[in-house]
């Protein structure tokens, strides 16, 4: 895939899953139980010493998953940040990975 097919799909997006890490539907057994949130940096990668990246080839993902109490953000912005977890990745486009 395209980078500008990814941005498209998923910068500034937002993914609720259940419990059990499925996607949440709504369906009536369900709880929304977790809240992905990606971003999408426009940042060079640097893996290592010495190997960096141009953003053509690699870039760097951000995802922030919450938890949600009962399906609800917490009013509290401490425990917010508490339940929430930021993870990074550096993902790299196949087609186009070289070393600069």
């Amino acid at each position: 895939a395209q980078w500008d097919e990814i941005d498209k799909t998923y910068q500034g997006k937002q993914f609720s899953y259940d419990n059990e890490g499925l996607v949440y539907e709504g369906r009536a057994s369900q709880f929304q139980t977790y809240e992905a949130r990606v971003e999408l940096p426009h940042e060079r990668a640097s893996l290592g010493k010495n190997l960096e990246y141009s953003t053509d080839h690699v870039r760097k993902i951000k995802i922030q998953v919450e938890y949600l109490t009962n399906g609800a953000y917490n009013k509290d912005k401490d425990i917010r940040r508490k339940n929430t977890q930021e993870y990074n990745f550096v993902v790299a486009n196949q087609n186009k990975l070289k070393v600069q």
